[in-house]
């Protein structure tokens, strides 16, 4: 069976597949190395999704030097779009801390 997402390499998986393996990297370098893999076509909708998953990791983050870190670890031009979605979900951090809200997902899957 052909995937929905035609022309997207089979070895991603899908394009949210891809944007959460750019979170779950360390480091701008890796991030920026596995992006530049992704075909141009899809790279706009997957560093979308990327950013939102970047952003919640911001605000889980403890302490203010670790959400520093975390921040300084978003490849330059993804930045800002990183810090509006860390404001837009500042205010569901003890959601997003405790693991009972994702964003990106609805009710039925533990988001809105």
């Amino acid at each position: 069976m052909e995937s929905i997402y035609a022309g997207f390499p089979e070895a991603l998986g899908s394009p949210r597949a891809a944007a959460a393996r750019i979170v779950e990297l360390e480091t701008r370098e890796e991030r920026e190395r596995f992006f530049s893999s992704i075909p141009e076509l899809w790279r706009r909708q997957i560093v979308h999704f990327a950013c939102v998953g970047l952003a919640a990791n911001v605000v889980i983050a403890v302490s203010l030097e670790e959400r520093q870190r975390k921040l300084s670890e978003v490849p330059p031009e993804w930045r800002g779009d990183v810090e509006a979605h860390a404001k837009r979900l500042w205010p569901r951090r003890g959601e997003l801390r405790e693991g009972s809200w994702r964003p990106g997902r609805g009710p039925e899957e533990g988001g809105a």
